[in-house]
């Protein structure tokens, strides 16, 4: 015979072999009942009811639900191998020797009073786990019957079904009883196995509508119940398995995390009435240790915050030497004006080469000079002047008695990057600029 802990009901189970002409008699002490956990029927493996395998093993029946309805819900009960009820399907020759491999526990039903029945208040079980059988409420005067599940204040219930009535493959609910809390409800259906409800809160209400069929409801309790709170003022915010405790008159807090039904996590503290300075600074130094990051992520995030300002320095670095790199390309095409204005068009690109014509240049701009102020013209001022538009604009900007300097250095632009058709060289407007009084001074003559 094999035992084990079986956790969930806190009782032990107990697993073997039964072979052909022997008896399946599990047997429970007192106030402990009979539930089923695995069965099956048929040649398995090698063993103690098998010595030859002739060729035909691993065929094998699951007859956990003809089991359960047998004798679960009993303190005991007896089944000779093998049995009729096992037959449900044929998966082994019937002239070869089976045997049943199975196991149960021993759990705990509840036996309801009848006093349920005829309470004017709702009957509550208080404890952390428990079992309802089917066969232990038939008894009763009362259908349906309800009862109430209550943990305390920051628990949950969980709520399961085991049904051994129909089908588990019937999708169709035939509706035993409903479960609900504060904030839903869920049908009990005959024939589901397993986990059906799981409540938000500490209080479930259990309506069973009939007593027939061969089931098992079980409960369990589960999580942590409200932590204590340090003394003084202070607050609670909780959200499942995590708990947040602080006082109200200082920053100080405490975070808990519920593990197998018990808070793990720094004791509360009290609580001052008022706020001090002591406390403020403790409560920023507690605070920085819970919040701090673990120091592989602090170390990630420090090496990346350095990758990134390295790339901006690097593209502003890259822009600003592209920028110097364009204005020293512009600076070293632009031409030189004043050295572009002593060079014919279609002429040498060096002074040397067009020495005649500066020769030239200098021998007409001192001719020039040597006449009186009012004997110039605009042509010998300017030079050789052969744009009507250009010499038009001088003659308004005179007429009108711009002074601007600015206006008739913009006014004479043009006419200093004009070019003489007679000598080819372009004269001294373009090494100079009249200033404002120079032009309003010129006699009328000098625009002829």
């Amino acid at each position: 015979m094999n035992s084990l802990f079986y956790k969930n009901a806190g009782v032990i189970s107990k697993w073997r072999e039964y072979c052909a002409t022997e008896t399946f008699h599990p047997n429970c002490p007192p106030g402990y009942y009979v539930f089923i956990t695995y069965a099956e029927f048929g040649r398995m493996n090698d063993g103690r009811c098998i010595t030859g395998n002739y060729g035909v093993l691993g065929c094998a029946t699951n007859v956990e639900a003809v089991l359960n309805r047998m004798c679960s819900g009993l303190q005991r009960c007896q089944v000779r191998i093998p049995d009729g009820r096992f037959e449900v399907k044929k998966s082994c020759p019937r002239d070869l020797r089976r045997y049943l491999n199975a196991s149960y526990i021993c759990v705990p039903i509840i036996d309801l009073p009848e006093e349920i029945c005829h309470s004017h208040g709702p009957f509550e079980l208080r404890n952390d786990t428990g079992f309802v059988a089917s066969r232990s409420i038939r008894h009763l005067s009362c259908s349906p019957l309800s009862f109430t599940i209550h943990g305390e204040p920051g628990r949950q219930v969980a709520v399961s079904l085991f049904d051994w009535t129909l089908s588990t493959t019937n999708y169709r609910c035939q509706s035993i009883g409903l479960v609900s809390d504060s904030r839903r409800n869920v049908s009990l259906c005959a024939g589901r196995s397993g986990l059906i409800f799981n409540s938000t809160s500490e209080k479930v209400k259990v309506t069973l509508t009939s007593g027939q069929g061969d089931f098992l409801l079980k409960y369990t309790i589960t999580g942590c119940r409200d932590p204590v709170m340090p003394s003084g003022k202070s607050w609670l915010r909780r959200q499942g398995d995590d708990a947040l405790l602080g006082c109200n008159a200082t920053k100080r807090n405490w975070k808990l995390t519920c593990v197998h039904g018990r808070w793990r996590g720094k004791k509360a503290y009290s609580c001052p009435e008022e706020r001090s300075g002591d406390e403020d600074e403790r409560v920023g130094i507690d605070n920085w240790n819970e919040m701090s990051l673990p120091q592989g992520v602090s170390v990630a995030i420090i090496i990346g915050t350095a990758l990134v300002v390295g790339v901006i320095i690097l593209v502003i670095g890259l822009m600003c030497l592209e920028r110097l790199r364009k204005a020293s390309n512009s600076t070293a095409s632009e031409p030189d004006i004043y050295l572009h204005a002593l060079m014919p068009p279609g002429g040498g690109n060096t002074i040397e080469d067009n020495k005649p014509d500066v020769t030239a240049y200098y021998e007409r701009t001192a001719t020039i000079n040597k006449k009186p102020r009012g004997d110039l013209n605009v042509h010998e001022l300017y030079g050789c002047v052969h744009d009507d538009v250009d010499l038009q604009s001088l003659k308004m900007a005179r007429k009108r008695n711009d002074t601007d300097e600015n206006n008739v250095r913009f006014l004479t632009l043009p006419v200093r990057s004009i070019l003489c058709k007679n000598t080819n060289i372009q004269q001294a407007s373009a090494q100079k600029l009249l200033d404002a009084s120079q032009l309003a001074n010129l006699p009328d003559s000098a625009f002829s």
